[in-house]
């Protein structure tokens, strides 16, 4: 039963991270260059982080995403030599247990209140 927990709880880990992934995807897919409002991409894009950038002739905003389940991951540093068989053991043990090391990035720019450009996604 203890083995059926940890695996229901790892794999619901990887199925909500991906679940919020998937939604701003598809708030992305709304997105349309030099069309789109800032307002617009706030509404439909979700978990956006703000940034302003000024320089001495330029102004603009960009907003940006960032979900992993990177702190889910183990407490020590892989550094420590005597401890790297271990994580890596661990590691091996959480796939098998149905979890997966998730990272997603996306950045959007805004310029004149219109969404000018994609800075990454990956």
């Amino acid at each position: 039963m203890l083995l059926l927990l940890i695996s229901t709880a790892a794999r619901l880990s990887v199925y909500f991270t991906t679940r919020k992934i998937e939604a701003v995807l598809h708030g992305l897919s709304e997105i349309r260059l030099d069309q789109t409002t800032e307002e617009q991409m706030t509404k439909v894009v979700p978990y956006l982080t703000e940034k302003d950038w000024k320089g001495n002739d330029f102004s603009y905003r960009s907003y940006y995403v960032h979900i992993s389940n990177e702190s889910d991951g183990l407490p020590w540093p892989y550094a420590f030599a005597h401890l790297f068989a271990l994580a890596q053991s661990l590691a091996r043990l959480g796939d098998l247990f149905g979890y997966r090391y998730i990272s997603f990035d996306a950045g959007m720019l805004v310029q004149d209140g219109k969404v000018t450009g994609q800075l990454r996604l990956s």
